[in-house]
C-alpha cells in the first residue's frame, strides 16, 4: 500500500497533550483532525487531532493545538467527526495459519481480511515451523502488512507432543520489521463440553481431556520458562487451569511471576480461587471475546447443571479483577462457530458486550450478567493486547512517541446502541504510519 512522505525535519516528540517547540519549516508527514480520538490513554482519553511522521506518532491533542504543526509538505485531513482509535490487537487467533479452514487460500488474502476488519496485530498462537519459515519470507518480502506475534507450540493434544523444537531461537527475536517469537504455546486440554479438562466430573461423570502427564507438563514449562520464554497456556476447564497454575508456580520459584507475563488462554471454566491465584503469579487472563455467547447455551447446558454454568465466560469478572491483567481476542477462525469464518473488531464488540451470536438470540441470565462494556471491550484489544506482547510503550494507545498503527470507524463505537454496533465500519487503517486501508466510501479522504 501506500507509503507516506516521511518529512526532512523531524518534529519532537510531545509529552503531553500541549504544542511542542518546532524548527522552523518542520511539520509532521500527517495530521489527522476534526475526529474523535480514543486514545486509551487513562491520562487523557480523549483528542480531536494527531500528527504522525515516519512511523510514529508525534502529537496528540486539540485542533487548535495540532493543525499549527503543519508544514509545506504535511497532509492534512478532516475527518469530519468519524473516530480514531489504536490500532486493534487480536490477542489469540489463526488468521494466517489456519486460513484454509475459512475459505482463504494465500496468507497475502488472509492479512488483507484482517487489516479490513480493523485488526493492525495478529498474535498467531500455532507457529510450528512451517508457518514460521512462511511468516519469516512474508516479512523478509514486506508482505508482512500486519504485525505478527509468532507463538511456537510445543504440543497439540495428547499424542503430539513436539517438544522444545525451538531451543535454539532466541524469545521475544524481532525477525523482521513485522514478525516476533513472541513465546511457547501449551496445549492443556481440549475446548469443548466433552474435553474441557474440570477440577470436578460433569453430571456423566468424567472429567475431561488432559494432554500431559503432570510430571511431565511441570518439566517442560520449566525448562522452557528457564530458557526465557514467555508461557502461552490453551486451558479451557477448571482443572487444566489448575495444572498449568501448579506448574508456573514451580517454574516461578521465588519470583514474583509480573515479569514473566505468563498467558492463559480461553478459562472458558473459572472458579474465584484461579483468579486470585492468577493475580498473585503475574499471569495474564486472555479470553476470547466471541466465546460463550447464545450460540453456546444449548450444548453447555445439555451437559452442565445450573450451578456449573456459572463458572463459563466469566469475562467481566476477569476484567473487573483488581490487578489481574487481561486482553481480548476472537480465536479466527473458530469464534464464529460453524461455518468458521474471520472475525471483525466490529464482530467481537458486539458479541462482547449482548452475548448474542445472531441479533434477537436470548442470551441466559448468567451469560448477560458477564456482557462487557463498550469501553471494557476497547480496551481488551488495544491496551491489554499490548500488555501482553511486552509492547505497551509502543501500541494500544494514541500518544506522542507510540507506533502510528490507527484505526479510523464511521462513528464512536461509545455513542451507538449496543444492538446496532454492526452498523459501525472500519474506514481506514494505518500500521507504522503506513496506509493499508481505506474504504471505498472514504477515498477522497486518504492521504496520497
Amino acid at each position: 500500500m501506500r507509503r507516506l512522505l516521511t518529512g526532512t525535519l523531524a518534529l519532537a516528540i510531545l509529552t503531553g497533550f500541549g504544542a511542542p517547540e518546532v524548527a522552523a519549516g518542520a511539520g509532521p508527514d500527517l495530521i489527522l483532525h476534526d475526529a474523535v480520538v480514543l486514545t486509551m490513554d487513562a491520562d487523557a482519553p480523549h483528542a480531536t487531532a494527531v500528527a504522525i511522521t515516519g512511523e510514529r506518532i508525534v502529537a496528540v491533542g486539540s485542533d487548535a493545538e495540532v493543525l499549527p504543526l503543519a508544514g509545506a509538505g504535511t497532509a492534512v485531513v478532516d475527518l469530519d467527526g468519524r473516530t480514531v482509535t489504536p490500532g486493534f490487537i487480536d490477542s489469540h487467533g489463526h488468521w494466517i495459519g489456519d486460513r484454509l479452514l475459512y475459505g482463504v487460500s494465500t496468507p497475502q488474502e488472509a492479512i488483507q481480511t484482517a487489516l479490513e476488519d480493523g485488526w493492525t496485530s495478529l498474535d498467531e498462537l500455532f507457529v510450528n515451523q512451517e508457518r514460521l519459515d512462511e511468516l519469516t519470507a512474508l516479512d523478509a518480502a514486506g508482505e508482512l502488512r500486519v504485525r505478527v506475534n509468532a507463538y511456537l507450540p510445543v504440543n497439540f493434544g495428547p499424542d503430539q507432543k513436539f517438544g522444545f523444537w525451538f531451543s535454539d531461537l532466541t524469545p521475544g527475536a524481532q525477525i523482521g520489521p513485522r514478525l516476533r517469537l513472541a513465546g511457547a504455546k501449551f496445549f492443556i486440554d481440549g475446548c469443548g463440553p466433552d474435553t474441557y479438562y474440570l477440577s470436578e466430573p460433569r453430571d456423566d461423570g468424567d472429567r475431561g481431556q488432559f494432554d500431559w502427564k503432570r510430571r511431565a507438563l511441570r518439566r517442560l514449562v520449566a525448562r522452557v520458562h528457564d530458557a526465557g520464554w514467555q508461557i502461552a497456556a490453551h486451558t479451557c476447564g477448571d482443572g487444566a487451569t489448575d495444572e498449568i497454575l501448579d506448574a508456573l508456580e514451580l517454574a516461578f520459584g521465588d519470583d514474583p511471576g509480573k515479569p514473566f507475563r505468563a498467558r492463559l488462554e480461553h478459562l472458558v471454566v473459572l472458579r474465584d480461587d484461579q483468579l486470585a491465584r492468577m493475580r498473585r503469579l503475574g499471569a495474564i487472563a486472555s479470553f476470547q471475546l466471541t466465546f460463550v455467547d447464545s450460540g453456546w447455551t444449548h450444548d453447555l447446558k445439555a451437559v452442565f447443571s445450573r450451578d456449573r454454568l456459572e463458572l463459563f465466560g466469566r469475562w467481566r469478572d476477569i476484567v473487573e479483577e483488581p490487578k489481574l491483567r487481561s486482553m481480548g481476542s476472537t480465536d479466527t477462525p473458530y469464534g464464529e462457530g460453524s461455518p468458521l469464518g474471520p472475525s471483525s473488531v466490529i464482530d467481537a464488540l458486539v458479541q462482547a458486550t449482548t452475548k448474542q451470536d445472531q441479533p434477537g438470540d436470548p442470551a441466559p441470565r448468567w451469560m448477560r450478567e458477564q456482557r462487557l462494556t463498550i469501553d471494557q471491550a476497547l480496551r481488551s484489544l488495544t491496551t491489554g493486547g499490548a500488555y501482553g506482547i511486552f509492547a505497551e510503550d509502543a501500541l494500544g494507545m494514541v500518544a506522542p512517541g507510540m507506533l502510528a498503527d490507527l484505526v479510523v470507524l464511521s462513528e464512536d463505537p461509545h455513542m451507538v446502541p449496543k444492538l446496532e454496533l454492526e452498523r459501525i465500519d472500519v474506514l481506514i487503517v494505518f500500521v507504522g504510519g503506513t496506509l493499508e486501508v481505506c474504504a471505498p466510501a472514504v477515498t477522497t479522504l486518504c492521504p496520497a
